[in-house]
């Protein structure tokens, strides 16, 4: 039976772009005050302003730390304070070929010359230069070299110290087991010099030791072609759980902050200390970005945003949030600022503020205010299920660094015309430590090595067939394999990407370090590509110190390409007659 009731709605519908009818017009008082009155700031409904924020605060800070997926079974460690973030987990320790060539260890000699002092240095480098000379590498090594990197080497070789020879005698006597530190006996140094030598030698062991961190587990998978660890701090005692870990699931590249972190529960890693709290006071001062709007009808705005004159149609979400948050509630924000240490976790326990009239308001969080229901929060890590954490964590990371240029160069891209996928290495780094391009490498070799003479060519050849197209040795096929899996019970199969060839890998980014094949998962080489870096990276910590490591980084690729691989081709040059 059809419903006997029957509604009817008249909807205004615009035909102009501009809303003349709500501009507020600055020549027409009357208009301005029933303005005013409509949005009851004749009532005083926003009371006072707020003069005095007061908190009660719990804090702790990070004490654990733990390289690697917990799969990995790395065991956790205690967390270097002194150190930025970035400098511990992606440091290097485990692979020294960026500090195992003459090069590094030419370097690493005219820096203890330098740590001298001119005078000192100007004395006895010769002395230095005698006893520590440095060699060239082997026939073989210098053979597979570009001509750059050899041009380098003959103006290094006999010319400076081995760095590394003089770091082996000079950590015996300045560093004895027994006894006070002293130099070498040779070379032989004056009494008036053997204090400020000695001086400068402790010095540049120190220096060489950060060049060249001991070994220890890393936290990158290479794998998935990223960095996986774990933080851990101790929870203040009434929250029920002793410590909280904050995993960063997938940190390739970039600057490294709070919301690389998830929280983790199942994740244990010991951390235990001591949870401070006290009162904190600041005074509020409102929250201002560009353009907002002015909460007074009385108040000139900035002109250089106008929100009004932006289009945004019923489905464009992003954008009319964004109005929304600066035109409703752009003035509804206050800004407390309280001190926070580096590598610290705080939680508010209370924040109450008073405002001009005396009176004092207890600020409450969403979830006691909204329930279930309240779910925004800013600056806050989330965890499984959708659980946020409670707290306010400040990583301890650097702001901006120094990269050097890239020692290795990979791209991995996908070959669709050969339906390969390839590990292309554009840079790598040579046994003398140089950095070269092996498209040079293989043309400067090719010049150096006599050829023979060519095959005759038949003066009327057949059909000249060739099962495969020859591909640079540089470049290294990914194929795919079935991985078999389990987990509570559960089997399933993967696909991943192994790296195969004739060829070795030069380079330390994807050279095979154990018995099992090189694999590399599907989905880290997408349709674009990836481009995995390995380079020097120098940054000064908060303390003023300089911390100096080997980091590597992914980034995307420029898209797909081509190897002119192609399978029992003819080759046309070899034809005289299709007929």
């Amino acid at each position: 039976m059809p419903s006997i009731t029957t509604w009817q709605r008249l909807e205004p519908r615009t035909r102009s772009t501009t809303l003349s009818a709500v501009r507020a017009r600055v020549h027409d008082p009357a208009w301005l005050l029933a303005r005013q009155r409509q949005l009851a700031e004749w009532q005083g409904e926003d009371t006072g302003s707020a003069i005095r924020a007061d908190l009660a605060v719990h804090r702790s800070h990070v004490t654990r730390y733990r390289p690697g997926p917990a799969a990995a079974g790395a065991p956790a460690s205690a967390f270097l304070a002194g150190a930025p973030l970035e400098a511990v987990v992606e440091a290097e320790t485990d692979a020294r070929s960026a500090t195992a060539g003459p090069l590094f260890a030419a370097r690493a000699g005219q820096c203890f010359l330098r740590s001298l002092g001119p005078a000192i240095a100007a004395r006895y480098r010769n002395e230095y230069v005698t006893r520590y000379r440095l060699s060239s590498p082997a026939a073989s090594v210098v053979e597979g070299l570009d001509d750059a990197s050899r041009r380098l080497l003959d103006v290094l070789v006999g010319q400076v110290p081995d760095g590394h020879a003089l770091y082996a005698e000079l950590a015996a006597t300045v560093r004895p087991a027994n006894g006070a530190p002293s130099l070498p006996a040779q070379p032989t140094i004056d009494r008036g010099d053997t204090a400020a030598a000695l001086t400068a030698a402790q010095a540049w062991l120190d220096w060489f030791d950060t060049m060249r961190p001991p070994p220890r587990s890393q936290a990158w998978d290479p794998e998935h072609l990223e960095h996986v660890f774990s933080i851990g701090a101790p929870r203040p005692a009434t929250s029920g759980n002793a410590e909280i870990t904050l995993t960063a699931p997938g940190f390739a590249h970039g600057h490294l902050d709070w919301y690389a972190f998830d929280t983790d529960p199942s994740v244990k890693l010991g951390a235990a200390a001591a949870v401070d709290s006290w009162p904190a006071t600041a005074i509020p001062t409102p929250v201002r970005f560009p353009g907002m709007p002015n909460p007074r009808w009385w108040e000139f705005e900035d002109g250089a945003t106008n929100f009004g004159s932006i289009d945004a149609a019923p489905d464009d979400l992003a954008r009319l949030a964004l109005l929304e948050f600066a035109l409703i509630y752009g003035n509804d924000f206050l800004h407390v600022p309280i001190d926070l240490p580096v590598g610290s976790l705080r939680w508010i326990d209370r924040l109450t503020l008073r405002n001009t009239f005396g009176e004092t308001v207890e600020v409450k969080p969403v979830e006691q205010v909204d329930g279930a229901d309240g779910r925004w929060s800013m600056f806050r890590n989330s965890g499984p299920d959708g659980a946020r954490g409670d707290f306010l964590f400040l990583a301890p990371t650097v702001h901006s660094s120094l990269h050097g240029v890239p020692m290795e160069e990979i791209l991995l891209m996908r070959d669709e015309v050969a339906n390969v996928a390839w590990a292309v290495e554009q840079r790598v780094q040579t046994p003398a430590g140089t950095s070269a391009i092996p498209r040079e490498i293989a043309d400067d070799t090719r010049a150096r090595t006599p050829q023979g003479s060519e095959a005759p060519v038949p003066d009327d050849p057949n059909l000249i067939y060739q099962l495969a197209t020859d591909v640079p040795d540089h470049w290294h096929p990914l194929l795919p394999v079935t991985i078999a899996r389990s987990l509570a019970g559960i089997s399933w199969d993967n696909v991943a990407l192994e790296l195969s060839g004739l060829h070795e890998v030069r380079g330390d980014l994807l050279r095979q370090t154990a018995a099992s094949p090189r694999r590399i998962a599907e989905q880290e080489v997408p349709r674009g590509g990836v481009v995995l870096t390995r380079a020097w990276q120098r940054t000064r910590w908060i303390d003023g110190t300089i911390h100096v490591w080997v980091e590597r980084r992914k980034r995307s690729g420029r898209g797909e390409g081509s190897s002119g691989l192609r399978y029992d081709a003819v080759n046309p040059e070899g034809v005289t007659d299709f007929s």
